[in-house]
């Protein structure tokens, strides 16, 4: 979609992408809302694609926080935007990590907004070691 409403106006992703590309304004910041069902949308930017909006879907049951799945999505896209391959939610190891963003199968970002233990931190990073 190449449009989306932002406090009451329409905005085309384009505009919104130029504004992002100059620094007058961060990536997804901003709450834009589909013109057609008024949920949540975030703002795409690509090098391959012309800019464009898509629903904003937290996955419900999973027990993760909003700002902890925007907060990889934003990430991902940013990722993208500079031409960087990126996915969200890749599992390792036969399933017994999950990457937060996996960068070109070579780096893992880990995006933490909840407290975590020690030992929960040493396991992990020892998990990572093995691959």
């Amino acid at each position: 979609m190449y449009a989306a409403i932002l406090n009451q106006k329409l905005v085309l992703a384009v505009n919104e992408a130029e504004q992002v590309n100059r620094g007058i304004k961060k990536l997804n910041q901003d709450c834009y809302l589909c013109p057609s069902c008024r949920h949540r949308m975030i703002l795409i930017l690509s090098e391959d694609k012309t800019p464009f909006f898509k629903h904003f879907y937290q996955v419900k049951g999973t027990g993760e926080k909003e700002e902890h799945s925007q907060a990889k999505i934003l990430l991902c896209t940013a990722l993208k935007a500079n031409g960087i391959q990126a996915e969200v939610e890749v599992s390792l190891l036969d399933q017994q990590l999950r990457a937060d963003v996996l960068v070109e199968n070579k780096l893992s970002f880990e995006v933490q907004c909840a407290p975590l233990s020690e030992e929960e931190f040493n396991h992990r990073h020892q998990l990572y070691k093995q691959i």
